[in-house]
């Protein structure tokens, strides 16, 4: 035999080398941005109500059927006897 028998080198397990193959990972999804959110009216603001006046304002007037502000009154300083009343009687 020329050379002799094979020669086998045994190495402790803390020596042997590591693992150097790279592991192939999948690639990541591309990012979709979210899009910001974009304010929408869900409510029609309303205006608030503005008084009207449905009376004729007439100091004179005690009939009260369009809701009077003033009553001719009977000199009690109250309206004149209606539901809702005039605002001011007359004296």
């Amino acid at each position: 035999m020329v050379g002799g028998p094979p020669v086998y080198v045994v190495q402790a397990a803390d020596e042997l080398p590591l693992a150097t193959a790279t592991p192939t990972l999948a690639p990541l999804p591309s990012a979709t941005p979210i899009p910001s959110p974009t304010a929408t009216a869900t409510e029609t603001p309303t205006a608030s109500p503005t008084a009207t006046a449905t009376g004729d304002d007439d100091p004179d007037d005690d009939s009260c059927a369009d809701g009077d502000e003033y009553g001719s009154g009977d000199g009690d300083g109250r309206g004149d006897g209606c539901a809702s009343g005039g605002g001011c009687g007359g004296g």
